[in-house]
């Protein structure tokens, strides 16, 4: 899996796969793939542009235009933030953002906070700056999440901490690099970056987080998405097409399981949360691009507003009792 940014890390990418000769492609194809695949869905199916179908970004933390994750520095309030209620905080990169639509939803009229600290490309972690004069900003940012979290941890009212990331395209990138392996070519140089830097600081962040006394955290295990090589679809942007399991999350069990040890540190309370079944229905049975008439992304790398709401109830154990 390939994190494709835009020359700025924190706008979400789009697909850069090459359209040329698609059409013609799939017409020789297309008895086969759903031989294969099962029944193929159309994007006329489903209302609206599902491009334009991402998560709401709030002006007040560096919205509009073309950003599609927050630019401000510091914490993103998801809404009115109050200082006696319980607070939910969603960690991580663009697959963290993604379920904002999800939590939205739950902690809708409850008194319960929801804030995020979420940057593209930018796993969570506890790392340290090995060019110090550079201040990384990711790493400056995961500082700024990890005070805030303790600044909360103070307070007598429960925390939980929501972690999620492209956990598989990290690992991978510095398990390559630790064996000596190239890169892919089309993974930019900001990943292996990033990779090094979350090697250890995923572990050392869980150890800080199981230290905190007014602090649960749950984590998300790796999503699907739309592989770079995908199978011929009509409906390619976005894409939505069914998808064989093992290209939509690669590397599955090996990643659920690093996650898994990785938590240890964390309260016996701590879930790891899988959602991919809502999508795959199995583990021998397709990912779809469509389920009920509903978009599976909004790109090649992450699902659409409307999908990540319909998945509010992998959540609901994660809110706290309001006040």
């Amino acid at each position: 899996m390939v994190i494709r940014p835009s020359a700025n890390p924190a706008l979400s990418s789009t697909s850069g796969r090459s359209r040329a000769g698609l059409l013609a492609l799939v017409i020789s194809v297309l008895s086969l793939a759903v031989l294969v695949l099962g029944p193929q869905a159309s994007a006329t199916t489903a209302a609206g542009d599902p491009s334009h179908d991402t998560p709401p970004l709030p002006a007040r933390c560096g919205g509009g235009g073309d950003f599609l994750m927050p630019q401000n520095k510091g914490v993103c309030p998801l809404k009115q933030f109050h200082r006696g209620w319980p607070t939910v905080l969603v960690w991580g990169d663009s697959h963290a953002w993604e379920f904002t639509p999800a939590l939205r939803k739950l902690t809708q009229g409850l008194h319960v906070n929801l804030v995020a600290f979420a940057r593209g490309g930018c796993p969570p972690m506890k790392a340290e700056d090995p060019t110090a004069k550079s201040r990384i900003s990711c790493v400056v940012s995961n500082n700024d999440a990890l005070a805030y979290v303790k600044k909360l941890n103070h307070r007598p009212h429960k925390v939980q901490v929501i972690l999620s990331a492209n956990w598989v395209t990290y690992r991978e990138a510095w398990l390559r690099d630790d064996q000596g392996q190239s890169q892919p070519p089309s993974q930019e140089p900001y990943v292996l970056k990033m990779a090094k830097l979350a090697k250890d600081g995923i572990p050392r962040l869980m150890s800080a987080l199981g230290r905190l006394d007014n602090v649960k955290v749950d984590v998300v295990s790796s999503m699907l998405r739309v592989p770079e090589n995908p199978p011929p679809c009509a409906d390619d942007n976005p894409y939505s097409c069914n998808i064989p399991r093992a290209q939509a999350i690669p590397n599955e069990n090996d990643t659920k399981n690093w996650l898994s040890s990785t938590m240890t540190p964390l309260k016996k309370s701590a879930r790891l949360i899988d959602v991919n079944d809502y999508f795959c229905f199995g583990l021998f049975e397709p990912c779809h691009g469509m389920v009920k008439g509903v978009h599976t992304f909004y790109d090649d790398l992450h699902i659409s507003a409307t999908a990540s709401r319909k998945l509010s109830g992998y959540f609901a154990a994660s809110i706290p009792a309001s006040s």
